[in-house]
């Protein structure tokens, strides 16, 4: 396989593996092959002994391989080069009476790469939180969540939900709201209610 940076820079990965392992893989700045395992080292000598194999493929690693990914990247420009922005919602859950959870959904985003933080009275606040990794929609693009544990007790608009993400010009911010203080645009959920809040 192959890599292009978008300042042009060229990287090529040629890896064999055998039985569900690595085995051997070319070392393009010394031209030497590695090898991973003890069974691996009769073929790295047989390939060593035999500098076209290694010249050849190295010249498929610079020359085929990035052409081709080229191709590939101006075919399918529109679709790789998109940007959805999230939407996000907050929503609370009550876990028992010391213990609550703010959760910031966040999903219908592409590119994959998104940057989701809770605040606190504007501070970046990461103590008792929890995130969900990003995963894959089947209509190609992602979901992630991040919770927040609170005291049931204490006021919870001093929290604040950030998404930043290339399909947004500015940071998306959400808070949760209490039932029938609802702004326009945005939703709150109650997970004890289990259903829209009006």
């Amino acid at each position: 396989g192959c890599e292009l940076s978008d300042k042009g820079q060229k990287q090529g990965i040629y890896q064999y593996g055998y039985d569900g392992e690595d085995f051997i893989s070319l070392d393009q700045k010394t031209l030497s092959w590695i090898a991973v395992n003890v069974r691996a080292q009769e073929t790295k000598r047989r390939w060593e002994d035999e500098p076209l194999i290694t010249h050849s493929r190295n010249h498929c690693l610079e020359n085929n391989c990035i052409e081709l990914l080229q191709k590939c990247i101006m075919y399918g420009k529109d679709s790789l080069l998109r940007k959805e922005p999230p939407v996000a919602k907050v929503t609370r859950r009550i876990q028992y009476k010391s213990l609550a959870s703010l959760i910031c959904r966040v999903y219908g985003f592409y590119p994959k790469e998104v940057n989701v933080t809770w605040r606190k009275d504007g501070e970046v606040w990461k103590e008792n939180t929890s995130w969900a990794g990003v995963l894959p929609n089947s209509d190609g693009t992602y979901h992630t969540w991040l919770s927040i544990e609170v005291d049931p007790e204490e006021k919870w608009d001093h929290y604040r939900c950030y998404v930043e993400h290339a399909g947004l010009l500015e940071p998306l911010i959400v808070a949760w709201e209490e039932p029938g203080e609802r702004k326009e645009g945005r939703r709150g959920y109650d997970l004890n209610l289990s259903k829209p809040v009006p």
